[in-house]
């Protein structure tokens, strides 16, 4: 499973910061799971 969310901080109209975060889960057969923040599908 992969999602990415964009946050856009703004005033008067104006970006003053847009932040790009991103979680990758990763499940085997066995039930465990490994996540990590990268923004790639691999």
């Amino acid at each position: 499973m992969w999602a990415k969310h964009r946050f856009i901080l703004g005033a008067g109209g104006i970006d003053i910061k847009t932040d790009d975060r991103c979680l990758r889960l990763n499940g085997t057969a066995n039930g465990k799971i490994k996540g990590e923040y990268k923004c790639d599908v691999w």
